[in-house]
């Protein structure tokens, strides 16, 4: 049932998406051209209304496509499960995990590909000759480094990836646990999300900071003392995924128990 949902999830929502990528891809073209002319062209300044035009556009998609990502994020997750459309989410036979997986994998694959579209419009722009050149040449530097590395560099790589991802989920789900509590408030309950989600973010900052204190005055630090840099960086790494995958498990099980126990719909 959580294949149906997700399905259900990126189709519904890539109504919205796929039109600001096929946008933006499109005014990155637009000003590539402009600039490819004007770079060419004896009269230089020529085009510099058109361009200084798309390109304000171009900025003006990226940004939107930022900000529409975020609330898309906070909006199905609180429009699907937390006000009416709740009563039908929630009388379907779809358990709880279900209907937060579904969200969750869907935001999380949305967001990272608002990112990687965004990064290749960058791409279009700034392509060129010398710019390939450069890129087949850096891509050739990087086989090489590596061809030469141990089994941690690539763990090191490994971890970086999955230090990334874990985070965008843990963001995530801290935004869906805040609009879990916010939600057990009969009145203004964008108010209590909003004061949930800053109280969490005070709590683990004041846990972090405890922690650390903790362990430098106990001296668990001087484990690493002796390590190479590489080393190092392998297990500091691994202990930022084991605190994130702690820290979105707390998250994500708080967010069941409240919508499974303390939902409230009206």
């Amino acid at each position: 049932m959580l294949g149906r949902l997700l399905k259900y999830e990126i189709k519904s929502t890539a109504r919205i998406y796929l039109p600001l990528y096929l946008l933006l891809f499109l005014m990155a073209v637009i000003n590539k051209v402009f600039i490819s002319i004007n770079s060419g062209s004896i009269d230089s300044g020529s085009f510099g209304i058109p361009i200084a035009i798309s390109m304000t556009a171009y900025v003006t998609i990226v940004a939107a496509i930022i900000v529409i990502t975020l609330v898309m994020t906070i909006q199905r997750f609180y429009k699907n499960l937390l006000q009416d459309e709740g009563y039908l989410m929630f009388t379907l036979p779809v358990s709880v995990d279900a209907n937060i997986l579904s969200k969750l994998l869907a935001a999380v694959l949305w967001n990272i590909a608002s990112l990687v579209i965004s990064f290749f419009s960058v791409l279009v722009l700034a392509l060129d000759r010398d710019a390939m050149t450069a890129i087949v040449e850096g891509w050739r530097e990087i086989q090489a480094f590596l061809a030469t590395q141990n089994a941690m560099v690539y763990g090191i790589l490994f971890q970086s990836i999955l230090l990334l991802l874990l985070s965008l989920a843990v963001g995530i789900l801290n935004l869906y646990v805040a609009m879990a509590i916010g939600q057990l408030l009969t009145k203004h309950r964008v108010a209590g999300a909003l004061g949930a989600f800053f109280l969490i973010g005070l709590a683990e900052q004041i846990i972090a900071t405890v922690f650390i204190n903790t362990a430098a005055n106990s001296g668990w630090f001087d484990f690493f003392e002796a390590m190479q840099p590489v080393e190092l960086t392998h297990w500091v790494l691994i202990a930022l995924n084991i605190g994130l995958v702690v820290l979105g498990a707390i998250y994500y099980f708080a967010t069941k128990y409240i919508l499974k126990n303390k939902l409230n719909l009206e």
